[in-house]
């Protein structure tokens, strides 16, 4: 009968978990994210390729393990947005379903029904359970251990004892490769350690071996990580965020005082600050829940004792909360998932106390535990589903035409969605979209889309410093996050053939990209180019700076058609060099191509430069046309005289130049001279 209650309340558990994981499903968040997809690509390299890791080093270095967890789902899936959140959603209902059962063979069945549903119905596992990032594979592997260590402590027999501790090595030794935030388990384990020897010592004569060999396997899984950390400085995501720990060093504690002053109230007071991962600054849970984690927490402090687990928990906790203490932006739900298990039994144990204080009426204890899950679950689908999603506070300032933007909507790209199902039914063979990050949005579309559209061909830039033209009739979708400046604005009026004729909206009815008809305007295209390419350059050689007329060609890649300096006669503060460029791309490429501008003195140093390429080379096709507004700010003061600008191409990865070609395609310089700048002291 115990059992069968166990299975039934277990399986009501993970089924309101599965509907919360699982309800509109795309909508919320709205869409992907980059952090997502830059985990997809590692596991498509990881497929395809073969390129297997232990820590890969893009986007500032992510541990593998849930980098091969997608690599499956990519097999299963293909390219899409389900292959992202699949394997989130999976390690959101194990950490649902372990949790109900350690909470229950370890304390009592009202401490697993409280711990299961809470996490089953709460804001943070269920954010993490839809949001295809690394960290929620941590909660898993941490629970795995928690019940490989009760089994240690309740197996009678000694090779019963000494599977489950190889088990719990391996998982303690793997949880390395999940999330950095892990490294709190292993304080914990020697915390939990420590209170067996010095208040159990008949209890540590019978498991001191299972846990030296639980100590020994996960020192040894965990080595080949641990030399990556300490050798190929894999912590420097870390590193990025770390000023409060670094002001401490310094003698300056206060922001890290103030930090841990929050993360005391994260339960019931304080939350994560960040509309990114949260309502921001709503606290963990509802404020007469949240109080009920520091009762949970003082109870097994008095147990701890007599339960070692209750250790472990607390250990977690304490130490779980350092990556966030030392970081910017306290409280950080994401960075301390590692104590999500331990307060979700917590507040199991603070209910489990009712039933203690009420023996004659244990009900009171379970009708406690029924009014916070169902408090907490109506509370926390408010907040997650309508209030999170709908909310038009930012986290930076943004203006969407005078109208704050909804920061959800900014970072869970479901404008790049709602785009990839609108061309998925285009007849066009080219189209130019204007977006935010033209290297990174591509493969968020790319997910959101599924499979690939071989017929369309997107030229993606970036609109505040770029334009695409093209002779030839296109299509032109602009983003409000990256609309066309001013510069070229004129592009997009009537009188030069281009007509607005329509609008693609988001799913809450704001505006996701605006849609032009570009029209065959090569007379208007080719009389800019006339225009621009009567500047004129010179090429340094052996005999001395060299007159040359445009278009030049730079390899075969680029041709530079026509500049534009708006004046060559500047302030040295506050103020920086305003020039239009005029290309024309001769085919696409691979290579990471980027354009520099560089202010010279007379003994050739660099006192200013700005290296920027707004449309990437792999979405270039000869014949595309694009004008860049590259602007070169002068960020320190610098000495009134005269300067002069150059111009030139480097692949960014190599260091290499792209050199400047004459007409037999032959090499003469790598780069150009593009005019004097006279440097004027501001009155």
């Amino acid at each position: 009968m115990k059992s069968r209650y166990q299975v039934t309340v277990g399986v009501l558990i993970l089924l309101t978990a599965s509907f919360l994981r699982l309800w509109m499903y795309g909508e919320v968040p709205p869409g992907l994210q980059h952090d997502e997809t830059f985990n997809a690509e590692d596991a498509i390299g990881l497929v395809d390729e073969g390129d297997f890791r232990l820590f890969y080093e893009s986007n500032q270095g992510r541990e593998g393990a849930y980098i091969w967890l997608l690599g499956l789902s990519y097999l299963m899936f293909g390219i899409n947005s389900l292959m992202i959140k699949f394997p989130a959603f999976v390690c959101g209902l194990f950490t649902v379903a372990l949790t109900y059962r350690f909470g229950s063979q370890n304390y009592s069945r009202l401490v697993g029904f409280v711990a299961g549903s809470m996490t089953a119905v709460s804001f943070w596992a269920i954010f993490t359970s839809r949001v295809g990032l690394r960290a929620v594979m941590l909660p898993v592997i941490v629970l795995l251990v928690l019940i490989g260590l009760s089994r240690i402590l309740r197996a009678p027999r000694a090779p019963d004892r000494r599977r489950s501790a190889i088990v719990t090595g391996l998982a303690l030794g793997f949880a390395f490769y999940t999330y950095t935030a892990s490294l709190a388990l292993y304080p914990a384990y020697c915390l939990f350690v420590a209170t067996i020897a010095f208040c159990n010592r008949s209890l540590m004569r019978r498991i001191w071996l299972e846990l030296i060999l639980v100590a020994i396997l996960a020192f040894v899984t965990a080595l080949p990580m641990a030399y990556i950390v300490l050798h190929q400085q894999s912590l420097r995501r870390a590193e990025g965020i770390a000023q409060p720990m670094r002001l401490a060093l310094d003698g300056n504690p206060e922001q890290l005082l103030e930090n841990a002053k929050k993360l005391i109230g994260m339960p019931a007071f304080v939350g994560d600050p960040l509309w990114r991962y949260n309502v921001a600054g709503r606290p963990l849970f509802t404020l007469p829940i949240g109080l009920l984690v520091y009762f949970g927490l003082a109870a097994a402090l008095v147990r701890a004792r007599q339960s070692p687990l209750n250790a472990f928990l607390i250990g977690l906790l304490l130490f779980g909360l350092v990556p966030s203490l030392l970081t910017i932006r306290a409280p950080s739900f994401l960075r301390s998932i590692a104590i999500l298990p331990s307060v979700m039994l917590f507040l199991g144990i603070a209910v489990s106390q009712f039933c203690v204080l009420f023996k004659r009426r244990p009900y009171l204890g379970w009708s406690l535990g029924l009014l916070s899950v169902a408090v907490t679950g109506i509370a926390d689908y408010q907040a997650y589903f309508v209030e999170w999603t709908t909310s038009s506070r930012t986290e930076l300032p943004f203006h969407y035409f005078g109208e704050q933007e909804r920061l959800p909507y900014r970072i869970y790209r479901n404008d790049l969605r709602k785009l990839a199902h609108f061309l998925r039914d285009s007849k066009e063979e080219i189209v130019f979209v204007s977006v935010p990050d033209q290297e990174l949005d591509p493969i968020v579309y790319k997910y959101a889309n599924g499979p690939s559209q071989e017929e369309l061909h997107v030229v993606w830039f970036d609109g505040l410093f770029n334009i695409v033209l093209s002779p030839q009739p296109t299509q032109l979708f602009v983003s409000p996050l990256s609309p066309i400046n001013s510069k070229h604005a004129h592009w997009l009026k009537e009188q030069f053939g281009t007509k607005h004729i329509g609008r693609i909206p988001r799913e809450d009815g704001h505006l996701a990209f605006e849609i032009y008809q570009l029209s065959s305007n090569s007379e208007h295209l080719a009389e800019a180019l006339s225009s621009a390419s009567a500047h004129t350059v010179y090429i340094e050689s052996e005999a001395g700076l060299l007159l040359n007329s445009l278009p030049i060609q730079f390899g075969d890649l680029l041709r530079l058609h026509g500049i534009e300096l708006s004046s060559q006669a500047v302030y040295g503060e506050n103020d920086g060099i305003h020039n239009q460029l005029y290309f024309e791309a001769l085919g696409s490429t691979e290579a990471s191509i980027q354009i520099f501008m560089h202010l010279v003195d007379q003994a050739g140093a660099v006192v200013a430069q700005r290296d920027y390429l707004g449309v990437p080379p792999k979405h270039w096709h000869p014949g595309l046309f694009f004008m860049q507004d590259h602007f070169v700010p002068f960020f320190d003061r610098i000495e009134a005289g005269e300067y002069i600008l150059k111009l030139g191409i480097y692949d960014w990865r190599s260091g290499m130049r792209i050199p400047v070609v004459d007409g037999a395609n032959q090499p003469i310089a790598d780069s150009l001279y593009i005019g004097k700048i006279e440097i004027r002291d501001r009155p």
